[in-house]
Formats: C-alpha cells, structure tokens, sequence
C-alpha cells in the first residue's frame, strides 16, 4: 500500500479543520510543503554538542559565591583553580599558563543555584577531619536540592531534599567539614544541619549523608550564614536587624538573640554577612558600610569600614605565618557597595584599600563594580616579585577579579590583564548574532552593554556602553557593520528614558587590528534612526548586505536601503501582533515573518507589501531560518507548549540542523528540515531560567545560547560525527512499533503540539466580531454555583503506553489500576451478587458464571470506586508493594512526581519530587517494600532509590540517583 503522506495536513487541501480550527493558528494557511520534499528523518543529529564556556556570573541574587579552591595548589603555593555559580551551574575555573583559562561545570541542578560553600582543606593525620576538599551547592525551587561535588571530578557525591521548601540561600561546612548547615528560603529561614562524614568518606560508613538537627530560623529575612573555626557546634546567621547565635547539641538546634540595644540605643540594623574573630567574638558588615563588633551575645563597637553597603566579610588566617595553627596571624577582608576591598589587621588597622574605580586598573563605573564577593589567599613563598597575598573579588556588574599584593608597601596590581569572568549584568539577555567568516559573537542586553567575544579563546574582545536597554542585534553579510535594535519589555525600561529610546536602531562600523586571535575591536556609529515607537524585537541585514530590515512591537518591518544611507524603502505592516521573528529569501527579494498572533506572513522586500498567495513561495530558499513558525519547524514543538514556549530557533549553516531555545532552560537540537512529530533531539541543560536566543557560529564550530534571567552565554562546542549507516532509525522491532503507534497518537489536528493552547495561544480572535448581546441580557451573577460535584464513576484504563498496570489488592478481588491523571481502586462487594442467578427479584436475569458462582444483573451495586486525585498530569506507571498495602504512582510533566498512597483507602502517604524530568517511566517496589526505584525520562534516564523513612511511607528520603542508558527505557 502507499505510504501516507507526513505533510498532506499541511500542503494543499488538506489541511481540514474549518474556521474554528484555525482561528488558533492562522499561521496553517501559510503553510505549503515544498514541492520535492525530503526524507523523513526523526532521529536525534548525529553531531556532539558538550558545554564549552560560560558567560556570566551569579553576581545579583547572592553574595560570598565566589571562592579560591585549596586542594588545587602551584609549586609557590597559590591556589591553582577557584568556583562560583552561574545559572544552574557550579563552576571550576581553572588558571592556567599565562592569561589562559579552563571551565569545568556541574550540572546536577535544575534552578538557578543560589548558594556556595568550600569545605575546608583536609588536615593530614587528623581522625575527625573530612579527607577530602567538598563543594555545596543549593538552589531555588519549590523542593530544592543541596549537591555536595567533588571540585577535582566534577562529579556529584550525594544530594540532600526532602526538607527545605522554596530554595537554599545560604550553605557552610563546620570547621572539620563534616557537618554542612543550611538556611532555607521558606517563611521560617529553616536551618538544618547535615553529617556528610560518612557520605563524603565511603569507608567505614554506609555512604549516606543524614539530617541530624534541623529548626524554625528567624522570620525576619536571612542573608547570611558563617560556621565558627574555634567550635564545631557553633554557628551564626543574620539578616533583617539580627544576628542570631546556634548551637548544636545532643537534644538539636538551640538559638540565641543578639543584644543590640546599648544605653538606650537600637543599634539594630540590616545585618548582610558576619564572620567569626574569635572564640567569643563575631563581626557583621551593615548597610552604612560599618562593621559591627560583638562580643557573646551583646553589642560591643562599630568600626567604620566602607562609606556605602559592607556586603561580604572574611577572616582569614595566614598559615603559612605563626605555625599555620589556630593561632595563625589573621585578616579582615570586607567587600562594600562604593566598589572598595578593604584589607584589616585584627585590630581593624586598615592595611590596604583596592578601589575597583582606581584608574590603574581600567574599570569604569558603568561596569557596576560594586563588591558582591571577596576571598583571599596568602602565598607560601612568593619569592622575588610574586605576590605575597591574592584577592579573589566578584561584583554586581558579573565581573570577576584577581587582584596581587606585592612587597613590603601592599602594592596592589589586577592579574590575567583584566577581569577572569565576564557577562551581562541586569534585568535579561537577548541579543545573539555571530560573525559571518570568524569565531565572534556579539550579545546585547538590558545592562545597556554591547559585548563583543572571541569564541576562540572565550575573550571580551569588547564591551561598548549603549546607554540604553537593546535586545537585537545583526552583523552584515561581510562583518564589517554591526545593527543594534533599542528597546525592552521590562518595566524598569518603561516610562521616562527608557520609552524615548524604544524603537531606535543603530549601526556601527567596525574596525579590526591585529592578527586573529589577538585582535582589537572598535566601534563607530554611522547611523541612528527612530521610525517605531515601540522596541525592537528583531533585526537583520538582507544576504547581499544591501537591506536592512528591522521589526518590533509596532506589529510592523521597515525596510531601509543601506547604500541610500539607510533610507526607508518600505513598511510592511499586515502583521496582528508585534514581530517576533523574521527572515530574507537567499536571494534577498523576500520576507518571511511571525508575530505575537502566530502568523506567517511573506512579504516583497522592495516595496513592503503583502504576498498573499503564500503557495508561490514553498519553494524559496531561506538565507537562515529563525522564524519559530513554518513548514520545516513543525516538529520542533512540545506536546504541551503553547505557542510561547519556543522563544528562537536557529538553522545551522551547513543547513543539517535545527537548534531551539525554550522557557523551560533547555536548548534542543533537531535534524532540519524538523516536520514530524515527536522527532528525536539533543537536550541541553544548563539555563535556569527561560533560553531567549540561540545562535550557531560561523562554519557550524559552535552553538551558542542566552540565558534570559541568568543573563549567561553558553558556549556548545560542536563535534561532527559520521553517521553509522547500520543504525537503524526505530531500533528493535518493538521499538519500531511504539514510534509508529506514537506517530499514530500525534494526529494532524494536534499540529503544534497543543490542542486549544491556553489563553496565549489565543492572542488571535476572529471570534470576536460575531459576539453580540442578546436584547434582553440576563443579569451577571457571579457568584459561585451552590451545586456540588463529585466523582462517581471513571469509565476507561491506560492500556497504550503502560505495561504491568493492573494488580490485584490484598482482599484478592479488589482491583488497583490507573487512568488519565486518578489512582482506581475497583472494590468487589461479593455480598450483593446473586449465587446461581436465582433472585426474588424476577425482573433481574441471571448473569455468565465466573468461578462456580454467577453474577447478577445488581452488578452496579456489587461494583464501586476509590480515587487517589493528587496527581497533575497523566499517571504514566503503577507498582504495587509485595504486601500490597502500598501503591506507587508516577506521572508526566516538567518536573514529574512520584505518588505513594494506601491500597486501601487511596490517601496520600508521600510525594517524592525533584528527581525526575519530562514523565516517570517506571517504579517498583523492592521485596522487603521498603524502598522503591524510579527511572525518569530525561535523556539518561535516570534512576533513583527511595527509602521508607518514616515507617508505612509516611515519609521518603532519596537514598541515590545516577544515570541510566541514553537508550530508551
């Protein structure tokens, strides 16, 4: 029989569907599938795309995240490497000869990571020292996870969830490293303390961390934590006007208050970070710049320190001096918003001061370099010339600094020639345009910054302040112009200065010298113009260089003539909603568009108007493709997405390949032309927060993504791989048939993955010039119907996607399954059938036998229904445990959930979350009941054991996870 064409829904006539069907995605019409059309090929590319570089810093949400690692040392004694956050990274920056540098990444988490914290360096010959230098990393989220890493592998140890709620804002080892306290962002501030001894040390203990102590924090906001060098026990935190002393002991977690009130006077105030001086004594950097001094649990001094906000502190001993004991000479290091380091004696004698404005080192102010994060290390023998301290600082403007202290008079110099780590600083990140020819990129962002890098060796080649918010950007054909488009959708660039600039574009001449890669970059204006009046979306040079097209909120394209001094030529303005995405034929004559409205428009580039007759250009060739909407895209979209979800795409030059970047942080790699649903792809992760623009650089070399709230630049090194012909697309037999009943499941009306698509999607509404009011409107009521609702009966079971779902209960002749997002449990009351089909009731035949005894009409008494309704989405998989009291449920989405219930009565006993992604593909219970096993659907599979903690799985606790086969499960 012939093969059914992929495409008919979308080419021609039969698209069906009728008005209705359309009014959601106006964008069908215009969809026409080329004349001689490819092969289908749903299968994940061929190429590896591995995590390269990043750009950016967590410089804004936290603050002491920037930290020198000790277990990597020089011959002189200078720490060799350092780590700090970034989206949902934890980072190893590694200094290498020279200016050169090395990143390395841990990927374990699934939010922005918030917090950081080193264990100390391990003692040789101590007993009761951890044995080797650890990492702690906490994240945002509503269930968040601690990670505790190994720096030298870059592999993750063991995690810790289950009881702070909301996000980790703060995390500290103990002085030994063996204990690990955090603070969590729930209303309480809740403090839990960890033993991570046997966890980190696998010997002798059973390689589990466990919750020793945990307790209600202060109500009031915390910002800071510090761990007491002098007591394993003690540990402080503060923040909104406290400080409040811990101390652990055998009966848990006790706290005491700090006294501020001295003589009649309040001295309470925001209290940012603390650290201890002694065994007795702690200081605290405030929000005037002094740092408080306090002794037990009262007040004693304030010593002023910096003239705005003390926002990080440290005290230091050098151990290199006075035996490296307890008793080792010691530093205050203080970090303060008027952009100033401050080194101390312990007498508060200042011995320098490092002004990031100071002229010597280049930084202006607009780079927002105030002190976010401070760390320092002393050199063991710094020899003729070397630096006898180094300083580690981290600023708000995503900048990281090393500075080297030198001789006698504390001569301070910036090392590497500039900043170490480099990004985008404010509000979000959306400009992406690389260099036709060479290994550069250019981003711009709501910091007002244009930055242009060398993909090559990871350098800001150069930083440009624009002065005002831009999220677009273009290089011309032959690179040698660069087009910026103003503008932003975040209201701190609403009103005042920022809405005067919204809708101007400029272009730049750029100017290079010296030899690739040591080259040097400098801008000139030779245009700016102001035609829109809303901000610019999208900007691009047509192939020749010729045009300039330029598309914003205004819901309109203008065209300009760039060799007529960029001249208006054209306004193409049919769009229903402001441009999201646009792209020129190759030959430069057409437009293709999409919109806020999920249009797909074309357009005639010499005079701006419409080309209605869409079917006259299926088969242009595209010079790129960007546009999210179209014929070869079809299959970029989710199940759930709702027209929003896709934020960018981008076709790669050798035209092989479709990369996409989402809400949801992942960027994704398709084969192109991408036109089936459910077609295989590359997931990458990273991004915390939504990707809002992915771009591949010349020659295909590398992939890079923006992070919009993380403000990060992802570099993806792209490897080609050959493609092992032998590999069959669907794999098994099997395999083959669950693609082809999943194809069969996507049918045609589900084109976009979303059947309605929620209110977004229906930003077009033809609808609404047929409603009218009836002559006699009734009145508005809008109170809450007194009716009350209540599920009886489910008529149906999963019997597509799931296997070995269906399972006696512990009476024998109940019967426990699942369908849609419900628990069933199907209950068999035996009393009320009717033996041998004899009744006193006449009117009711009698039923078929079933084992020796027969059923009668009363069937839908003898039958009835419990629910277990906790779960959001489909229930993908049931187990049961080996008593058959407990039932494990798993379900589909974003972040999927693990149900365990009551066989008996459908409740609730606990929800184990924030493992998995996509959906849960199985659990089974153990034999003795009391752990289970979960494989997720990431692109790993990964697996995780649970334990019954609580007893009948009231509680659960994730005992390990580790991935599984890239294959499918």
């Amino acid at each position: 029989p012939a093969e059914a064409d992929p495409f008919a829904a979308l080419s021609g006539g039969g698209r069906g569907g009728g008005d209705e069907f359309m009014a959601v995605r106006p964008y069908v019409g215009a969809i026409f599938a080329p004349t001689d059309k490819p092969a289908v090929d749903k299968s994940a590319p061929d190429g590896q795309l591995t995590l390269e570089w990043v750009h950016g810093y967590a410089s804004r949400g936290s603050r002491n995240n920037v930290c020198y690692l000790d277990s990597a040392l020089t011959a002189s004694g200078e720490a060799a490497s350092m780590v700090y956050n970034a989206a949902a990274l934890g980072i190893r920056l590694d200094f290498e000869s020279g200016n050169d540098k090395r990143q390395n990444f841990f990927m374990q988490h699934t939010d922005d990571v918030l917090c950081i914290a080193v264990s100390p360096l391990p003692r040789e010959g101590e007993p009761n020292w951890c044995q080797k230098q650890l990492v702690a990393t906490g994240e945002l989220g509503p269930h968040p996870s601690i990670h505790v890493w190994d720096p030298a592998t870059m592999q993750p140890l063991f995690s810790l969830s289950g009881f702070h709620e909301k996000g980790v804002s703060a995390l500290a080892f103990n002085h030994s490293g063996l204990r690990l306290v955090s603070v969590g962002c729930d209303d309480s501030h809740s403090v839990a303390v960890y033993d991570v001894s046997l966890a980190a040390d696998g010997e002798g203990g059973n390689g589990r961390p466990r919750l020793l102590y945990n307790s209600k924090g202060n109500k009031q906001k915390v910002l800071g934590l510090c761990v007491s060098p002098y007591d394993d026990a003690a540990f402080a935190t503060c923040g909104m006007k406290h400080i409040d002393l811990w101390e652990v002991s055998s009966k848990g977690l006790s706290s005491k208050k700090m006294k501020f009130l001295v003589k009649g006077k309040n001295h309470a105030t925001t209290i940012l970070c603390a650290d201890y001086l002694g065994p007795d004594r702690l200081i605290a950097g405030v929000m005037s710049g002094a740092i408080y001094e306090c002794r037990g649990e009262n007040f004693y001094a304030i010593h002023q320190a910096h003239e705005k906000t003390c926002n990080c502190l440290r005290v230091e001993r050098d151990i290199y001096k006075t035996g490296g004991g307890d008793d080792a000479e010691g530093r205050i290091l203080s970090g303060g918003k008027d952009n100033k380091i401050i080194m101390f004696d312990l007498g508060f004698q200042k011995l320098y001061v490092i002004d990031l404005l100071a002229e010597a080192f280049g930084i202006p102010a607009w780079r927002d370099p105030c002190v976010r994060s401070a760390d320092v290390r002393f050199t063991a023998d710094a020899g003729e010339g070397g630096a006898k301290e180094r300083v580690l600082v981290g600023t708000q403007g995503a900048d990281i600094f090393e500075f080297g202290v030198f001789g006698d008079g504390n001569e301070v110099r910036l090392r590497h020639g500039g900043a170490i780590v480099q990004g985008h600083c404010r509000e979000e990140t959306w400009g992406l345009a690389t260099h036709p020819q060479l290994p550069e990129y250019a981003t711009v962002g709501d910091d007002r910054t244009l930055r242009i890098w060398n993909a090559t060796t990871h350098a800001l080649i150069h930083v440009e302040n624009i002065e005002h918010f831009a999220r677009a950007c273009a290089y011309s054909p032959d690179g040698t112009k660069l087009a910026l488009g103003f503008g932003s959708g975040s209201r701190s660039s609403g009103g005042g200065r920022g809405s005067r600039i919204d809708g101007t574009f400029r272009v730049y001449s750029i100017k290079r010298e010296g030899a690739w890669p040591d080259i040097d970059v400098s801008l000139k204006m030779i245009h700016e113009a102001r035609d829109s009046r809303k901000w610019i979306s999208d900007i691009k040079f047509s192939p020749d260089g010729k045009v300039l097209a330029v598309g914003g909120h205004d819901t309109a394209i203008y065209i300009y003539s760039v060799n007529q001094q960029f001249k208006k030529k054209g306004k193409f303005n049919k769009h229903n909603s402001y441009i999201t995405h646009f792209d020129f034929s190759r030959d430069g004559k057409y437009l293709q568009s999409n919109c806020g409205a999920y249009e797909l428009l074309f357009s005639d580039v010499s005079n701006g108007r419409q080309i209605t007759a869409a079917s006259s250009l299926r088969d242009a060739a595209w010079s790129t493709w960007t546009c999210t909407l179209g014929w070869p895209v079809q299959g970029i979209w989710p199940k759930e997405a709702d027209g929003t979800d896709v934020n960018a795409v981008c076709r790669s030059h050798a035209g092989g390949l479709i990369a996409t970047s989402d809400d949801f942080g992942k960027v994704k790699v398709f084969r192109y032309p991408c036109v089936v649903k459910g077609a295989q792809n590359q997931e990458l992760s990273g991004h915390s927060s939504h990707v809002t623009n992915v771009r591949f650089s010349a020659f295909d070399a590398a992939l890079l993504s923006c992070g919009g709230n993380d403000r990060c630049i992802f570099q993806w090194r792209h490897e080609f791989l050959e493609r092992d012909d032998n590999v069959a697309l669907g794999g098994a037999a099997e395999e083959k048939q669950d693609e082809e009943d999943e194809e069969e499941e996507a049918d045609d009306f589900d084109l976009m993955g979303a059947r309605g698509g929620g209110d977004e999607f229906m930003a077009v509404k033809p609808y609404l010039g047929a409603i009218r009011e009836p002559t006699h409107k009734p009145p508005d009521n809008p109170r809450m119907p007194t009716a009350s609702l209540e599920l009886e009966w489910i008529f149906g079971y999963r019997s597509m996607e799931s296997r070995n779902n269906v399972f006696y209960a512990a009476d024998g002749e109940s019967l426990l399954y699942h369908a849609a997002a419900v628990g069933i449990k199907l209950e068999v009351n035996r009393a009320l059938y009717l033996d041998d089909g004899a009744s006193d009731d006449p009117a009711l035949p009698g039923a078929a036998a079933e084992g020796g005894r027969s059923l009668s009409a009363k069937r839908g008494e003898a039958l009835s229904q419990k629910f277990h309704m906790g779960h959001s989405d489909d229930i993908t998989c049931l187990s049961i445990s080996p008593d058959r009291r407990f039932i494990a449920t798993g379900e589909m989405g974003r972040k999927p959930k693990i149900h365990v219930w009551d066989a008996n009565s459908c409740a609730l006993l606990t929800s184990l979350e924030n493992v998995h992604q996509r959906s849960i593909v199985d659990v089974c219970f153990s034999p003795e009941g009391d752990k289970l096993v979960s494989v997720g659907l990431d692109n790993q599979h990964t697996h995780a054991l649970w334990e019954d903690t609580g007893g009948s799985w009231s509680a659960a606790n994730l005992v390990a996870k580790g991935a599984g086969d890239s294959n499918k499960v």
